[in-house]
């Protein structure tokens, strides 16, 4: 192809709805940009104030809290998405309102849960598994962290549908710069690791109220007035309806243990220290894939609008411009952080981590998992959720096998290299299954099942 059609071919997308899309994707990514800044700031504060043990004790309470969650998630936020996209595009107030009003009463009841049973398990957790007595109390703590968080995931999804993206961007900052001048504060006055345990409760709080405040708002402005509050007529189809909760719940109960295995596993074998250094190295990786998080936002909703209008042209092109941006994105990460992780790692943590360089320059290879975000949208939205939780076992199978070969000999290196592994064996398999998928011009989206996107 001539160099001057591609250009004009380029040209005339930018001025299109990918354009459009950018632009959307452009204010998160500033937020998430600044957010990542703000990120990492707090880590860097926490992590010289209190040290590599105490990090790497802060690190487990967060993830097993994590852990916890997410074993009992459904996904709400990707639940409430979907469904309300169709509401929305069929500005259906009585069924976009149940939607919503189910996504928070379920919030409520699975983050309740799982802070019930982080404070029974927390004895066990602490003394037999990690063998830090300390972190009982912590993690009792913390349990009201997931009660303050309990609306967060619903106000966020309906945000994006509603393209509430500069409000978004904003909240990010501010919310960002909340856990930053808490954890600031905290090591100011010398609280101690219970302080920025409680703190971090207290930021989730007033930052949770406020999206939730919002969203509420936004959606009178949206309708024009109250919209539906039967959360009945989100479950009339309730068999469909407990089918995707299951399969986006056993989903999300896998990519926790792809998360946050390696952190148990790692800590019960070599104590926090690795822990701490494995931590610090995550906070810079997962801060550039956080920065890619914007832009899989705006498109996950165009993915499912794109579905519901039966739109497949829409859709291939949706994952053709992801998945450029992505490559390219994840190929600049990854020379980038390989090349400055000695200077950063220093500047941030001091000399106490500087065996973090390692783990860095290893872990950073993840990066290039950019190039196929589009999978999880785009399988969710063609009926196909269980593909992605395919995609995923699959890759936890091949880092758990990793974790057992290598995290006993080489510890954190030996997690870096099971982190990666994850995400290489995502690739794989992801690209397998797009194979497969031939959806026809003119179909319905939501109506295509398996037989049919099988070529």
């Amino acid at each position: 192809m001539p160099i001057q059609v591609r250009i004009d071919s380029i040209r005339a997308m930018m001025r299109g709805r990918l354009g459009a899309l950018l632009k959307d994707a452009g204010l998160t990514t500033g937020s998430q940009l600044a957010g990542s800044f703000l990120n990492l700031a707090r880590s860097a504060v926490l992590g010289r104030y209190l040290g590599v043990d105490d990090f790497g004790r802060l690190a487990i309470v967060l993830s097993t809290t994590v852990f916890v969650r997410q074993l009992l998630s459904v996904r709400t936020w990707e639940w409430v998405m979907i469904n309300f996209s169709r509401a929305y595009v069929a500005k259906d107030a009585p069924q976009a309102g149940a939607y919503v009003r189910a996504g928070y009463i379920l919030g409520l009841a699975i983050n309740g849960c799982a802070a019930v049973v982080l404070v029974a398990v927390a004895n066990l957790v602490a003394e037999s598994i990690l063998h830090e007595p300390c972190v009982a109390s912590l993690l009792r703590i913390n349990g009201l962290l997931l009660i303050a968080g309990a609306a967060d995931e619903t106000s966020s999804a309906v945000l994006r549908v509603l393209g509430r993206f500069r409000w978004l961007a904003a909240y990010g900052i501010v919310a960002a710069f909340l856990r930053f001048g808490v954890a600031w504060l905290v090591a100011s006055f010398d609280l101690g690791l219970g302080g920025v345990v409680v703190s971090g409760v207290f930021a989730q709080a007033l930052g949770g109220l406020w999206l939730y405040i919002h969203t509420r708002r936004a959606l009178r402005k949206e309708f024009v007035g109250p919209v539906g509050s039967d959360v009945r007529i989100a479950f009339r189809d309730w068999r469909t309806q407990l089918r995707l909760m299951v399969t986006l719940g056993a989903t999300d109960t896998v990519k926790t243990l792809a998360a946050d295995l390696d952190f148990i596993v790692l800590g019960a074998l070599h104590g926090p220290s690795s822990v701490g250094l494995y931590r610090a190295s995550l906070t810079l990786t997962q801060g550039l894939h956080q920065l890619a998080v914007p832009t899989y936002m705006v498109f996950y909703p165009e993915m499912t609008k794109a579905a519901a209008a039966r739109d497949a042209t829409q859709i291939r092109a949706l994952i053709k411009q992801m998945t450029w941006l992505g490559l390219v994105c994840g190929c600049i990460a990854v020379v980038a952080l390989s090349a400055s992780a000695a200077w950063i790692v220093r500047l941030l943590y001091g000399q106490g981590f500087v065996e973090a360089t390692t783990l860095v320059r290893i872990m950073c290879w993840s990066l290039l998992v950019l190039a196929v975000q589009w999978y999880n949208p785009l399988f969710v939205s063609l009926g196909k959720a269980f593909w992605t939780f395919t995609v995923l076992v699959l890759a936890l199978i091949g880092k758990a096998t990793v974790i057992l070969i290598f995290v006993p000999p080489f510890g954190a290196v030996g997690s870096a290299l099971a982190h990666v592994s994850f995400f290489f064996a995502t690739i794989v398999f992801v690209l397998l299954l797009r194979r497969r998928i031939a959806l026809p011009d003119g179909a319905p989206a939501e109506n295509v099942n398996c037989d049919e996107c099988v070529e």
